[in-house]
């Protein structure tokens, strides 16, 4: 996976955040099956829009 890539290339980050459109649930899926956990939805963005924000922790 691309993600794993990632994070062997930046082996010192200690946490993850991203967002990505509500409405995007093939994301979402990708997104928790590499160990993201969806936390919050994205208040820069308009509610209209609904984005959620989804985080990942890493136990190095």
């Amino acid at each position: 996976m691309i993600w794993q890539y990632i994070e062997k290339t930046y082996p010192d980050t200690i946490s993850w955040s991203l967002g990505t459109p509500a409405r995007a649930t093939k994301n979402h899926h990708y997104y928790e099956k590499c160990g993201f956990v969806k936390v919050d939805q994205d208040p820069l963005i308009k509610p209209e829009d609904n984005s959620l924000i989804f985080r990942k922790e890493l136990l190095n």
